[in-house]
């Protein structure tokens, strides 16, 4: 019995293995809401981190800029294109960090 209570209590505790992607519809709804402004932070602090360890450098993000400023240049960025916002959250991330801080050819 005891075994069948632990396999219950397992099955449901596991979820599904993928992550909860937004799109530029969701990310955009987090902006309009002070208290879930930092959702939007946080995904595109990870979105940054993750795209910075390629080869190719999309946007340069200044050493000194704050998270917030993340968050801020994002939101902007949808609500000056809402025709965009159907698009994946990354995609609307990259594009947005890349009109605001663009790389400077050498």
């Amino acid at each position: 019995m005891k075994r069948a209570g632990a396999a219950i209590v397992m099955l449901g505790l596991s979820g599904p293995a993928h992550a909860d992607f937004h799109d530029g519809n969701a990310l955009h709804a987090y902006c309009q809401n002070p208290r879930d402004r930092g959702e939007v932070m946080i995904y595109a602090s990870g979105v940054a981190g993750g795209l910075e360890l390629s080869e190719k450098k999309f946007f340069c993000i200044p050493k000194s800029a704050k998270l917030g400023q993340l968050g801020d240049i994002v939101c902007r960025f949808l609500d000056a294109n809402p025709e965009t916002r159907h698009f994946p959250g990354a995609v609307l991330v990259a594009r947005s960090l890349r009109v605001a801080w663009p790389c400077s050819e050498p």
